[in-house]
């Protein structure tokens, strides 16, 4: 299983281009990838497929994967799940008030020793699952795209 972190936060409309975005890197290049996707593509081009990416600011998902957090807020939902590993320390405002769904399996704290409190929602195995499906897609796509 491949190591796949994103933060991915933007609005789509139909199959237009995202208004807004943001990545963290994961599987190395695949923050570059979906950068060189969003800005090659045409409004009349495919779709860019995100699938359930844009539900979470923040993914960690899959065997090796790891998120670590000390500061924030972070708006929106964070996602862990798909055998990531999670650890997280108070101070610095952290915070995600959007909440932590965590989906099993996965190891660590669930990013709950932040300085503000953190609601943790148990969601079902094939939601991680999903998601990591969809970023092996997305990359799969912006590896595709030629300039």
């Amino acid at each position: 299983m491949n190591r796949y972190v994103t933060s991915l936060q933007e609005s789509v409309n139909d199959c237009g281009a995202p208004r807004s975005w943001s990545l963290l890197p994961f599987k190395c290049t695949l923050g570059a990838l979906l950068v060189a996707a969003i800005l090659a593509a045409p409004a009349s081009a495919e779709v860019i497929p995100v699938g359930t990416l844009t539900n979470y600011s923040i993914i960690s998902v899959g065997t090796g994967a790891s998120i670590t957090m000390n500061s924030g807020p972070v708006g929106g939902v964070v996602l862990l799940g798909a055998g990531t590993t999670s650890s997280s320390s108070g101070g610095n405002n952290g915070a995600i008030p959007g909440g932590v769904q965590v989906s099993p399996p996965v190891s660590g704290d669930n990013l709950t020793h932040l300085q503000n409190p953190v609601v943790v929602t148990m969601v079902p195995s094939t939601v991680g699952t999903t998601a990591l499906s969809d970023a092996i897609a997305l990359s799969s796509f912006a590896a595709g795209l030629t300039a």
